[in-house]
């Protein structure tokens, strides 16, 4: 007689015919928030995340440098990041370019210590 590999149960007709297991087995197939599908999105969420702290610590580092720093390419040379990929960030994140967030830094700074 076949047996269930995770709990040693011997049951006749083997995999999913007649074992107690078939039921927990096509609940998981028919389930949308099964493990499979979460581990997914997990997956997909991942990358999310890592653009969003990408753009953080770019925000942040042009926030604190916005005086000393003359142009968006000293920015991406700085951080190592390309142009084209920053400027994606800040229009995702931002909704705006990273230039037009680097002048406004510099207004504000310039405000505030007049």
């Amino acid at each position: 007689m076949p047996s269930c590999a995770s709990c040693s149960t011997d049951y006749p007709g083997g995999a999913g015919t007649g074992s107690r297991h078939a039921g927990s087995v096509l609940a998981l197939a028919r389930d949308p928030a099964s493990s499979r599908s979460r581990s997914r999105t997990t997956r997909a969420a991942a990358p999310a995340a890592q653009a969003r702290n990408r753009f953080l610590e770019c925000k942040t580092f042009i926030e604190a440098n916005a005086i000393k720093m003359r142009s968006l390419d000293e920015i991406c040379r700085t951080l190592h990041v390309d142009p084209s990929n920053l400027s994606r960030l800040f229009r995702r994140f931002q909704g705006g370019s990273p230039y037009q967030y680097l002048l406004r830094c510099r207004m504000n700074r310039r405000l505030t210590s007049s």
